[in-house]
């Protein structure tokens, strides 16, 4: 019977990197494929510019009904700060940052007082994520030398961030119902802030021409609406992106959140989640790569190490399975399920019981005797090009002939329809060891 396979789906979070393989198993496999695939977080960036200048003066209003208290004064404090990073994964990465203040006072009579102080730090990460932030710290008084543990993955966000978040504003609050006194002062800040989160697939196997994998990306964004947010962005507010308006590969999401695309083997692309005209939000972005194969199968009447191409009238017996791990319902995306209901069964061209007579598709087949049994990988378009041959098989059987129409030329033009060159031969016996003298 038709066994649909389960549903992959890989949802990765914030460090998260994957890096699976999926195989097929079978007795003996011609398989191409020598490298696993992943979908993993390439690279993090980030860079932080800010500055506050406040000031406030408290002074004697014009009223003149109250008795000076003699509070008057001035208060001024600046900021500056720098944060910035880069991180590779693979490599590590290195920052630094410096943040340093300064605050003055000077009373009615024009006396000042004031301090000034902050730190500055290096940070360096190796390929795990584990690092150390070495610097120094001023309290006013004060500098002393720290060197701190960092964790990478507790400064990446998985992010696209550029905003500018400038502040200009000035008052003068006239406060004479409650004493003399009048304030007036001015706040000017600057901050800009870009960051950006890179991800990666490498779709693994070999660079072969012509092969494709079907691969499915799954993908989500958030918009963060407070412009002066940081990772992880604990309690910033947040507003859920419609999935269609985001984009992976360059091609927008379903409604589902999900992408399904061609891929050859030997690859490496960018698959971070773009979502144009939104300049900042997070995401997550997972993938899932589905292989398919062809199987070759042959009931040897010998059986090996006998040549015996037959014993009596037992001529043995070839049949073929295209198979797949992509789910049957997004199969049915790309064929019809006349078509797809052929995946993963095995199939065989044979007769009614004579050597020349009406054919029929084996649908399943019914020989269980396995005497050699050769799996390939073959590409998505091939496995969808192989079920429609077997469905033109199963439609239009034709006459079956024992010397030029039988289950061994079938196998190999299924073969050929999915992309492959098998042995060409016309017994089972001879085909089989082929199969086994073949590299």
């Amino acid at each position: 019977m038709k066994e649909d396979m389960t549903k992959k789906q890989f949802i990765l979070s914030i460090g998260l990197m994957l890096a699976a393989t999926t195989a097929f198993a079978t007795v003996q496999t011609k398989s191409t494929q020598d490298k696993p695939w992943r979908v993993f977080l390439l690279s993090d960036v980030q860079d932080l510019n800010a500055t506050t200048h406040y000031k406030n003066e408290v002074y004697e209003n014009a009223d003149g009904g109250n008795e000076a208290d003699d509070d008057d004064g001035t208060s001024e404090n600046q900021t500056w700060i720098n944060y910035n990073h880069v991180w590779v994964a693979g490599i590590g990465g290195e920052g630094s940052e410096f943040n340093n203040w300064q605050d003055d006072n000077w009373d009615y009579l024009g006396n000042h007082s004031g301090s000034a102080g902050g730190m500055t730090g290096n940070m360096a990460w190796d390929w795990t994520g584990w690092g150390a932030e070495v610097g120094t710290y001023n309290d006013g008084t004060t500098t002393t030398g720290f060197t701190n543990t960092l964790w990478i993955w507790d400064k990446i966000g998985n992010e696209h961030c550029n905003v500018n978040d400038p502040v200009n504003k000035t008052w003068d609050n006239d406060d004479s119902l409650w004493d003399d006194d009048n304030d007036r002062g001015s706040q000017h800040d600057t901050y800009t802030r870009t960051a950006d989160t890179t991800w990666h697939v490498q779709t693994g196997g070999k660079a072969i021409p012509t092969r494709k994998n079907l691969w499915q990306f799954s993908g989500s964004a958030w918009e963060i609406l407070d412009k002066r947010a940081v990772p992880p962005f604990s309690g910033a507010q947040t507003r859920g992106i419609d999935p269609t308006q985001i984009q992976i590969l360059g091609k927008n999401l379903d409604t589902n959140g999900v992408l399904y695309k061609l891929l050859a083997d030997g690859q490496e692309l960018d698959v971070t989640p773009q979502v144009p005209g939104k300049d900042f939000y997070t995401f997550g972005v997972g993938g899932q790569k589905y292989l398919s194969h062809f199987t070759a199968f042959v009931d040897m009447p010998g059986p090996p190490p006998s040549h015996v191409t037959h014993v009596g009238l037992d001529y043995g017996h070839a049949w073929w399975m295209l198979s797949s791990d992509v789910p049957i319902d997004v199969l049915n995306r790309f064929t019809s399920t006349n078509r797809s209901h052929f995946c993963n069964e095995e199939v065989g061209y044979a007769d009614h019981g004579s050597w020349r007579g009406p054919g029929i598709l084996r649908d399943p087949e019914t020989n269980t005797k396995k005497d050699e049994v050769r799996t390939y990988d073959i590409g998505f378009p091939d496995l969808l090009d192989g079920l429609a041959y077997t469905q033109g098989i199963h439609d239009n059987p034709g006459t079956y002939n024992v010397f030029n129409n039988n289950c061994v030329q079938h196998v190999i033009a299924a073969g050929a329809a999915a992309g492959l060159s098998l042995p060409h031969d016309t017994k089972p016996e001879d085909f089989g060891w082929d199969l086994i003298n073949s590299p």
